[in-house]
């Protein structure tokens, strides 16, 4: 949310064509960006990604280099899909030949028990304007036991500043029938 730094109270609703399907209040923390350095967005993820449409802003909701995440506020995936999950850095540090120095490290979890990890590797990103880059990754759900609730630890570091930032992402593979439907976000009411 474009907001300035400090702690808000956001309303949310969510609609259909009929009108609003749930509304809810929660708090959130928005902390300055800092004026030099590296600058790790927070990580959003959600279901396959779409070629988000000629409209979009940089900066709409859900949009991440020209590509639409599908959230789903249930964390319910079908075993064809994958989860992505992807974060903005702003002024990464670059390497001599020009590259981000960006790491990644996923942790998988299940029942709080750590189950595997890939310890800091180096990942590729896309460059959206000026100092401005989005880097990506998907994880493939196929190989997921079904019904089990899990959990990733998503960390993105700069390899030079150790600037970073981690997320957990919820989610349970479900049945093809029991998965969220993917729906395109709609606006808001007015």
């Amino acid at each position: 949310l474009p907001v300035e730094a400090g702690a808000w109270k956001v309303d949310l609703a969510l609609s259909n064509d009929s009108g609003p399907v749930a509304v809810t209040t929660v708090d959130a923390k928005s902390e300055p960006a800092p004026a030099d350095g590296p600058y790790i967005s927070p990580i959003y993820w959600g279901a396959d990604p779409r070629q988000a449409g000629p409209q979009v802003r940089l900066g709409d909701a859900f949009h991440l280099g020209g590509m639409q995440l599908i959230p789903r506020a249930d964390n319910k995936y079908k075993v064809d899909e994958s989860i992505t999950y992807a974060a903005y850095v702003v002024r990464p540090t670059l390497n001599g030949e020009q590259k981000p120095t960006i790491e990644l490290r996923v942790v998988l979890l299940s029942g709080g028990k750590e189950q595997d990890k890939q310890d800091f590797q180096p990942i590729d990103g896309v460059k959206i304007v000026g100092e401005m880059w989005v880097f990506g990754q998907r994880l493939p759900l196929s190989g997921f036991r079904r019904g089990t609730a899990f959990e990733i630890e998503v960390t993105r570091r700069d390899a030079k500043t150790g600037v970073s930032n981690s997320a957990k992402i919820p989610f349970t593979v479900v049945k093809d029938e029991q998965g969220a439907a993917a729906q395109t976000p709609v606006a808001p009411p007015k």
